[in-house]
């Protein structure tokens, strides 16, 4: 009998961290909860009123928490960080490194960080780190890649749902500002 289960590379990762979706779950439950006292106690132009100041943390914890996260497959290697994403074919990548977070060296001399893969304290009793894994399984999937046509610049582009929403609260909060006077 043969074992059918692919290796953990072989379709590609998507590394992200846990602790993001806990704290944009909570973020987002106590917002709530604190938008539906201000609609009980104080009416509906009082919650249009206070909700993007409320809403600010929510985007925040989703910005820098949750949305990071480094996508890697037999192509490349795309990593999204709060503001920016940074993609390129495995021929650009130079090296992989861990310090605080996995760094991805691209020709050039960029070198990108990936915020959603945080290097950890050392435990004595788990000397195994789950970062150090992800780290083998993307240093496996650039030996696995076939040279790529694709030209060995990475590109970089902004986040654009995260800096919509984020100018969605700014310019509700102005007018927010702006009808209290």
């Amino acid at each position: 009998m043969t074992d059918r289960t692919p290796h953990p590379s072989a379709a590609g990762r998507t590394i992200r961290g846990n602790a993001g979706l806990v704290w944009l779950v909570v973020t987002g439950a106590a917002v709530l909860g604190l938008l539906i006292d201000v609609l009980v106690r104080g009416g509906a132009l009082d919650l249009l009123l206070i909700a993007p100041w409320m809403l600010l943390p929510v985007w925040v914890v989703w910005a820098f928490l949750a949305s990071p996260r480094l996508r890697a497959d037999a192509e490349g290697v795309s990593i999204r960080n709060p503001l920016r994403t940074t993609s390129g074919p495995w021929s650009s990548v130079e090296d992989l490194a861990m310090r605080w977070q996995v760094e991805v060296r691209f020709a050039g001399g960029r070198t990108v960080q990936a915020w959603s893969v945080a290097a950890r304290k050392a435990n004595p009793r788990n000397p195994e780190q789950p970062a150090e894994r992800e780290l083998e399984i993307l240093r496996e999937l650039r030996e696995a890649a076939a040279p790529s046509a694709l030209a060995p610049v990475p590109t970089v582009r902004w986040n654009a749902d995260i800096l919509l929403v984020l100018a969605v609260l700014v310019i509700w909060a102005a007018i927010a500002v702006v009808v209290t006077r």
